[in-house]
Formats: structure tokens, sequence, C-alpha cells
């Protein structure tokens, strides 16, 4: 896997995202893009982090996080579409300390399959108990490809 380097908030140096992903591909003729963003525990609803134009087609997703998040009782990152449910990427993801856990609900459902219109795609923080004091923050990579 090819190592993505992503402009962090703020500081514009790079981070390495080397963490978790989904749905790698590599179709003919076809230039990968990749957009990133980042999500803290203090970001509050879904923050846009970029758009997959129409007609492009969603190939992988990638996220990776500083700490965990020391939330109460859950502490979750989503990804998904803006018009959408929030979770059409990746749903409800633990990003608590020990967590194993990924939740890719409907990522077959839209990965690889080209998109009928421009589709902003958002990351979710959520948690419930005591609120976070420490975690974050969660850098998250998408690729897509654009027919050519």
């Amino acid at each position: 896997m090819p190592v993505i380097h992503c402009p962090e908030q703020g500081g514009g140096a790079s981070a390495r995202l080397a963490g978790r992903r989904i749905g790698y591909a590599h179709p003919t003729n076809q230039g990968l893009n990749v957009f990133c963003g980042q999500i803290t525990t203090t970001d509050v609803g879904p923050k846009v982090i970029g758009t997959i134009p129409a007609g492009g087609i969603p190939a992988f997703l990638s996220w990776s996080g500083r700490a965990d998040s020391n939330a109460g009782s859950t502490a979750t990152i989503s990804i998904g579409f803006f018009n959408g449910t929030g979770v059409e990427l990746m749903g409800q993801t633990s990003v608590k300390a020990g967590s194993a856990t990924q939740n890719f609900p409907a990522a077959g459902a839209v990965m690889h399959q080209a998109l009928a219109t421009d589709t902003p795609i958002t990351v979710s923080y959520a948690e419930t108990g005591a609120p976070a004091t420490a975690g974050g923050p969660w850098t998250v990579a998408v690729g897509f490809f654009m027919p050519g």
C-alpha cells in the first residue's frame, strides 16, 4: 500500500496515514484522486472534508488517529455522504482505547460505483458518557477515480 501524506490543519506539516483502509483498487487508465480531512473531539456535527465529483468512483478510505478518545462510554467516527445518512462509507467505528471494532456497513454498496452527482463527504465524531478531554485528531483520506 502506498503511503498517503495528508496536510494537517493549522500546521502545514504532513501526517503519515498508514492506518485502517477499505476498498483499494486500480482501474485501468484512471487517475487516483485523494482528499483528506481531520476531525477532533470538539467538532460538532458532520464536517465536510471534500467532494467526489459526479461520475467519480469511490475507491478507498483510510483513517488514523494520534490518540484514542477518553470519552466516558462510547466514542465513534463515521464517514458518509452529506446529503445521506452520514455512514455510507464507514459507520460508527469506535475510537476508544483498546477498540478493534470497525464498521463498514454499506461500503460495499457504494465503493467502486460511479456517483450520479457531486457528493460531499463528511466525517462525524460522536460520544456518550463523560465528555472526552483527550483523543484525536483523526485524519481521514478518501480516494476516488475519475473515468477518463
